[in-house]
């Protein structure tokens, strides 16, 4: 997929308990990435075997330690790493459960064109109905994230590319680092797979319930009726069947802010060169840094160690 020329790409994923997807979803990955970094959380079953047995040139098994997930950590880890990719070359944060549409380069091609430093995706979420999960029951047959076929253009266009230059900072308490300034016209479809069966489910939750970073998405508690929907009361709801496929058309709403107002976008890229220029960009990152870790009640001093494991 790769086009002679092309800037470096490297993905980054940080897992736990993906056993029933991450071989799919991290050589979907290592198709168009240089290198692709796997963090594991102290996974429970097999998901940090299954990853150090892949058999792929260009992954990277970093390390499995047990630590309390939050976005920041990514951020944190692709600090260490930065001078390995290099200027101007891009970063890919996915989930092992996440699988682009399309070629990341022609979106990276016209990111460049466009002096744009980050690519948003539209998030094709695939949900877990009652009526598959009877149907399950019934013929009592294992259930795999390809059996999913209901989903929604899901409320969320988060930031999955960026480029590393030199205004970006790998700042604490962000899902995206610091001093971006412009996100591109176009963006990914990607696909997600959250829920894919009743026993992952379980474990999901389990995995997940009580972490302030996934309080908005599990706040509904462990009992997993919450999370099984019922596609009669979805009018939004689409179904993915090989006589109809799939339809990514359609208005994406967004959780997160776009970068991209034109307006905004050249404000942005005017103080933060303004600011490098002057030497005050890292003086106002270091203190941002420390108000947003007092903010969440982090300790810089104390932050995972990742050590390469392979």
């Amino acid at each position: 997929m790769k086009s002679d020329g092309s800037p470096k790409l490297f993905g980054v994923c940080f897992a736990k308990n993906e056993e029933d997807i991450i071989t799919d979803s991290v050589s979907h990955a290592a198709k168009f990435c240089d290198k692709v970094f796997i963090v594991d959380n102290a996974s429970t079953d097999r998901t940090w075997e299954i990853v150090r047995g892949l058999d792929l040139n260009n992954l990277v098994t970093v390390c499995s330690k047990d630590f309390v997930f939050r976005d920041y950590l990514r951020l944190r880890f692709m600090e260490t790493r930065k001078e390995e990719l290099g200027l101007n070359n891009w970063w890919y944060i996915f989930d092992a459960d996440e699988f682009l549409l399309d070629n990341p380069f022609d979106a990276i091609a016209q990111a460049e064109g466009e002096d744009a430093d980050c690519i948003a995706v539209s998030v094709i979420n695939f949900l877990l109905t009652k009526e598959e999960v009877r149907n399950a029951e019934e013929s009592g047959r294992q259930e795999t994230w390809r059996d999913r076929k209901y989903y929604v253009l899901y409320e969320s266009g988060p930031v999955k590319f960026f480029k590393n230059t030199k205004y970006v900072d790998y700042g604490i308490c962000d899902s995206i680092p610091l001093g971006l300034t412009k996100e591109c016209s176009l963006r990914l479809p990607l696909k997600h797979y959250p829920h894919r069966s009743v026993d992952q489910l379980a474990k999901r939750v389990h995995t997940r319930y009580g972490n302030p970073e996934f309080e908005s998405e599990y706040r509904r508690g462990t009992d997993l009726e919450h999370y099984v929907v019922d596609q009669t009361t979805i009018p939004e709801l689409r179904c993915c069947e090989e006589e109809r496929g799939l339809d990514s058309k359609g208005d994406f709403g967004r959780i997160l802010p776009r970068i991209g107002e034109s307006v905004r976008d050249r404000a942005n890229a005017v103080t933060i060169r303004t600011l490098h220029r002057l030497w005050l960009l890292s003086a106002l990152y270091a203190f941002y840094r420390r108000y947003a870790a007092w903010c969440q009640n982090v300790d810089i001093k104390n932050e995972p160690n990742f050590e390469k494991t392979s």
